[in-house]
């Protein structure tokens, strides 16, 4: 948690580590799992062959766990969270349509759920 928090005020310099990203997932599924209702199913889609990347493991669980309450608040009712990876090429044409992109391979985590969204209001306030 202090480790967090001084990285968090960038009074510690960030360490990436090469990290297995579904290891980081299935670790945080168990803490959202124990913290988010019942109501809520977790449905992970990890790949099997997933490449590691390099990240600060702390980093890749705080984002995750704040995701996953974002979620659980945008779905009173219940629905689902749904956590996938996958490995990724991008080729020059993508690279292209989207800024500071280079081709290579990579590794995309996707992060959804079934609620309800944000109002307008809420979003007119994001970034």
């Amino acid at each position: 948690m202090v480790k967090s928090l001084m990285t968090f005020s960038r009074k510690v310099e960030t360490k990436y580590v090469p990290v297995d990203l579904n290891h980081e997932i299935i670790s945080v599924r168990s803490l959202l799992s124990r913290t988010i209702p019942k109501t809520i199913t977790i449905d992970l889609r990890l790949s099997g062959d997933l490449e590691s990347i390099q990240a600060d493991p702390s980093q890749i669980g705080q984002v995750l766990m704040n995701l996953g309450v974002n979620a659980r608040d945008a779905m009173p009712d219940g629905g689902t969270l749904s956590i996938e990876t996958a490995n990724v090429q991008l080729n020059e044409e993508y690279c292209s349509a989207y800024l500071k992109t280079k081709p290579g391979n990579y590794v995309l985590l996707t992060v959804s759920d079934t609620g309800k969204g944000m109002d307008k209001e809420t979003l007119s306030h994001i970034f």
